[in-house]
């Protein structure tokens, strides 16, 4: 299939093969174009794309019905959906990925019911759920001005028990945010296809709602939208593969999800919802009967506008972001070991201190002293010991997406230095054991 721009656009020239994946691939590209294409077996047609979405159309007719009619059948024909079946590739891949996590102490299935599925989480994937938590709870206190967390005991929505205090607290003054974690039992809808920690019965929700003026909601859910994209694609090395759907109107309000190319298609890591003033009708008596919410002279409720990220789907989209071969490039086949590219923030150990050399006694004492003193300075730190052989530990690392491993040799005993490998260059600097603390903070700070 040729595929070449229409002469309205004006825009590059593009090839194709006969394969709508490729077209439905550059689509997400697009922010907005009309293209033409030729095939042998069809009429010539014009593809719109508009915010990653493809419509199609024959334009040898020029009936708007017709023309909707004769997208409709294309799509039942050719399969052309976002979360198309996984490939024999895919599978396979997603078979690796899952058995490196188990191994590395990730996660692992314990009960294998595709209705209530239950994972369990080791002491790496303990620590990554914790990163990615703490890195979202840092960005919902400082992204804007009053961001209030609250917490609750149970499953329940604590966010309307301190609506009226916060409100009160801020003398009735908008915008402002309330934030919760919030753990949930949750029923897998698509029981037929293994979804790995998508099918988990238990997840955790990291909640913000934002209440604000009603003249303004349009422009901060557009807000609410772009951040929240740029939040997950900063800690991704593959930030295309994160997307963000065109808004839609439901029963619930208007909103938008931000999405991950899984191996099954693309699904949601986080949806973002403008809820109107619905939540709040029930305080409406209360708030309005007082000096409160005035929107110009008109007294108003607030409208929220709520961010919804669930902590395992956004665990398993960060993993397999990191995976080497996800992304069409892989180093099996060869000699070099599996690296897992986690960002520095996320990774569970931000160093690993290992030792090999003669006096094996008291640098096992150093080693253990380093570990220490990075611990104390907030560094996460493995401490390895003599059991297994240099490169098997440096493998070991790279599979658990360590960014900094710290080799201790007798030389270090002399001058103080030790060796610290870096896992994306393999390379390895000179660095003073008193500078080692100075110099991972620095470099796992600037990774995002």
């Amino acid at each position: 299939m040729e595929l070449k721009n229409s002469k309205t656009t004006g825009a590059l020239r593009y090839a194709f093969d006969a394969k709508w994946s490729r077209c439905e691939k550059e689509a997400q590209r697009a922010v907005f174009g009309v293209y033409t294409f030729r095939r042998t077996d069809q009429p010539e047609a014009v593809v719109y794309f508009r915010f990653g979405k493809a419509a199609v159309s024959l334009i040898s007719s020029n009936n708007v019905l017709l023309r909707i009619q004769a997208l409709q059948q294309w799509i039942r024909e050719n399969s052309i959906r976002e979360n198309s079946p996984p490939t024999d590739m895919n599978n396979e891949l997603f078979t690796k990925i899952i058995a490196l996590l188990k191994r590395r102490g990730f996660v692992q299935l314990v009960k294998p019911d595709l209705s209530r599925p239950t994972y369990s989480y080791g002491p790496a994937g303990t620590l990554l759920r914790r990163n990615i938590a703490q890195c979202w709870w840092e960005w919902v206190m400082t992204s804007q001005e009053n961001t209030f967390p609250v917490e609750s005991t149970n499953s329940q929505d604590s966010t309307w028990d301190y609506f009226l205090e916060i409100s009160k607290q801020l003398e009735w003054n908008l915008p402002f945010s309330i934030t919760q974690s919030q753990n949930y039992i949750h029923t897998p809808a698509d029981r037929h296809i293994d979804k790995f920690l998508f099918n988990s019965c238990s997840k955790t929700s990291l909640v913000m709602q934002n209440f604000c003026q009603a003249t303004v909601v349009t422009p901060m859910l557009d807000t609410a939208i772009r951040t929240r994209l740029k939040w997950w694609k900063q800690f991704s090395g593959n930030p295309a593969k994160f997307s963000a759907t065109d808004i839609e109107k439901t029963e619930a309000g208007y909103h938008a999800n931000i999405q991950y190319s899984f191996p099954w298609g693309v699904d949601d890591v986080e949806t973002v919802t403008s809820l109107g003033d619905k939540p709040l009708q029930g305080l409406k008596g209360t708030m309005l009967s007082e000096h409160q919410f005035v929107n110009g002279k008109k007294r108003s409720l607030p409208c929220v506008i709520e961010c919804n990220a669930v902590l395992e789907q956004g665990f398993l989209a960060f993993l397999l972001d990191a995976y080497p071969g996800y992304h069409g490039s892989s180093n099996e086949g060869t000699k070099e070991s599996l690296c897992l590219q986690l960002n520095p923030r996320l990774t569970p150990y931000k160093m690993a201190v290992c030792y090999q050399g003669n006096k094996s006694n008291v640098l096992h004492q150093l080693a253990t002293n380093i570990g220490k003193d990075l611990r104390q300075a907030g560094i996460i730190t493995l401490n390895q010991g003599t059991n297994s052989s240099l490169d098997n530990k440096i493998s070991q690392n790279d599979e658990m997406g360590i960014p900094y491993t710290a080799i201790l040799g007798d030389s270090v005993l002399e001058a103080g230095v030790v060796e610290v490998r870096s896992r994306d260059t393999t390379i390895k600097e000179q660095v003073h054991i008193s500078q080692l603390a100075e110099f991972v903070q620095k470099r796992v700070a600037g990774s995002s």
